[in-house]
């Protein structure tokens, strides 16, 4: 003779069971995390010039002589459960 099993509680994994959960769910103790919505890359060159007063000076900028470079990130945050749809402007 097979034993069975009981019905794990709402929320549980149960094989071939399609029922929904009569409570809902609990709400979670931390906020949802950002989102990256796009990137793109900054670069930054450090050079001394001497430049007198309405004058041009002529600089080389190119890719070995760069100081820095990183990324910007665009940060979408989420919008949460409690709070009306708002599309931007």
């Amino acid at each position: 003779m097979r034993s069975v099993s009981p019905r794990p509680p709402c929320g549980g994994r149960a094989r071939r069971t399609r029922r929904r959960c009569s409570t809902p769910a609990p709400p979670l103790p931390y906020l949802p995390p950002d989102r990256l919505a796009g990137y793109y890359v900054v670069t930054y060159w450090l050079r001394e010039l001497t430049v007198v007063g309405g004058g041009v000076e002529p600089v080389d900028l190119t890719d070995r002589n760069v100081w820095l470079t990183g990324v910007a990130e665009s940060i979408q945050s989420p919008r949460l459960p409690d709070q009306p749809y708002q599309p931007r402007r």
